[in-house]
């Protein structure tokens, strides 16, 4: 099996924790804890961890380079490493998903985020795994910046471990082989897809009443 690098992407300093844009660092942790490893070894301009599953390495990595420049680290990491595009799974927040979903996808543009913007100039590919972490929608009276750049309600902080559940669920069940099993399930709990599964099913209880 080929090793891994599962990247999660914030900003540093304690004027960044508990904000949007921190998603991604706050997904990573809750991999690591899982793993029982600890993000506490700088290496890669980045908090760094790794850890042996089934015959290969997981690399964890936090840039520190802070979100605009988070394609130094990772590329830094491929070269040591010698890892392909293909072996990265870049985790982070995406204001255009309703909070709640998440969603993988294997390859394609960075959007408007500024961390995968960066990340595509240094590998100079899109054709990387990201999983994208909903923090949408913005408030009208916001910007862009302020939003992803401010504190999350204390509500939604609470259903942060659950998301972050889902995540580790996730990467186990890629890992083990079943990749596209992994990617039904991971998606088949995402609020959105619950939502119309429920309208699908008043519609066709109307049907049948009528």
């Amino acid at each position: 099996m080929v090793d891994r690098l599962i990247v999660g992407l914030g900003n540093i300093g304690r004027e960044y924790e508990d904000t949007w844009h921190n998603l991604g660092f706050y997904m990573l942790d809750a991999v690591a804890a899982q793993a029982g490893v600890s993000l506490s070894q700088i290496k890669f301009q980045a908090f760094f961890a790794h850890y042996k599953q089934d015959g290969r390495t997981v690399y964890l990595m936090k840039p520190t380079t802070y979100m605009n420049n988070s394609g130094v680290a990772v590329q830094e990491a491929c070269a040591y490493f010698k890892l392909k595009p293909e072996q990265l799974l870049v985790i982070y927040d995406d204001f255009e998903l309703p909070f709640g979903d998440l969603r993988y996808r294997d390859k394609g543009g960075a959007g408007t985020h500024n961390g995968m913007k960066s990340i595509v100039r240094a590998l100079k590919s899109e054709n990387f795994p990201r999983l994208r972490v909903g923090a949408g929608p913005i408030p009208d009276y916001m910007s862009i910046v302020d939003f992803v750049l401010s504190k999350i309600p204390p509500a939604k902080r609470q259903q942060l471990p659950e998301l972050a559940e889902r995540i580790k669920t996730f990467i186990a069940k890629a890992d083990s082989g079943n990749a596209a099993k992994a990617v039904g399930d991971l998606h088949a709990h995402n609020l959105t897809t619950l939502k119309k599964l429920a309208q699908r099913e008043a519609y066709s209880a109307k049907r049948e009443l009528k």
